[in-house]
Parts: C-alpha cells; structure tokens; sequence
C-alpha cells in the first residue's frame, strides 16, 4: 500500500484509481544557434502563450466564473512583463543561450527571487512564473499536448499542479 501525504483540493474522501501527474519533461540543451532566431522563436511562443492564456481566461470566467479567469489573466500581465521578456533576452543573446533554456532559466531565476520575499501574495506569484516559463517552454519543444483523462473515475496525484496543468 502507498499512503500518500499532501495538499487536497477537496476535504471529502475520494476513492479511485491514482494518476500521478508528472507533466511533460523534456532535456534542454542550453546553447543556442542565432540569437536573432532564438529570439524570433521565443517572441512566437510568447504570442501563442497570450493566445492560449487568453482563451483559457474566457473558458474560465464562463465555466467557473471571474476569478478563476483572474488568473489567467494575471499570468498574461506576467508574459508581458518588461523584466521576465528582458531577463530572458539577455540569456539568449548574452549568453548565447536557445530560447527554451532561456525561458527555463529566467524564470527559475525570477521565481526565486520572488520565494525569498516577506509577503505571502508575492511569494505566491512565484508558481505563476513557473508556470507562465513553462507554457511558453511547451510551446518552444512542442510538448503541450493535452493530457488524456482517464474515461473512469481517478484521483490525481501530483507533486506540483500548476493552474494552466
């Protein structure tokens, strides 16, 4: 038997077939080719990112109402925001580094930086730059597949669940 220990979503018993979520990993290389091509690459990702955020808000606020939807919305400001595009620009045409390693480091960086902080509401924004960097790193190595959800009753189980997982 394996007991697993964690944050609920929900506080009745559930009972079903576990699914653990490990969402999509792939190994990045960290060298880039051209910086002007990683950066049109990842200036691509970034507007197809504003485009899924955005669609998800709209599903969102229909589905589940306005706050929900917030966050998306929230995350679109994080993808436009002039420091994350900035700290990722830098990487790729100082540090000659590909726009999916980039992405990846940045944001790492930033969500760091934002876990040392004394308000809870900023340390809290630190999972949405994570998750922001890994949209945007999906769509660079086009693993942003749906997932498949069993047809059967399951029980999630994940180390980390993101709000666009």
């Amino acid at each position: 038997m394996i007991i697993l220990r964690g944050k609920s979503v929900y506080r009745d018993i559930c009972i079903g077939r576990v699914v653990f979520w490990e969402g999509p990993a792939k190994p990045v290389l960290s060298r880039g080719n051209d910086p002007e091509t990683q950066q049109e690459r990842y200036e691509r990702a970034v507007n197809t990112a504003w485009e899924q955020l955005m669609e998800l808000s709209k599903e969102s606020e229909k589905n589940e109402g306005v706050n929900n939807a917030e966050i998306f919305r929230a995350q679109g400001l994080i993808l436009r925001d002039e420091r994350f595009r900035k700290a990722v620009q830098e990487r790729i045409f100082s540090q000659e580094m590909n726009a999916e390693y980039a992405v990846k480091d940045a944001g790492e960086a930033l969500a760091r930086e934002l876990e040392g902080a004394r308000d809870e509401y900023i340390r809290e924004r630190a999972a949405d730059i994570l998750d922001v960097a890994g949209r945007i790193f999906k769509i660079l190595t086009g693993t942003g597949e749906k997932v498949k959800i069993p047809d059967k009753p399951f029980i999630l189980a994940a180390e980390d669940l993101l709000p666009s997982d």
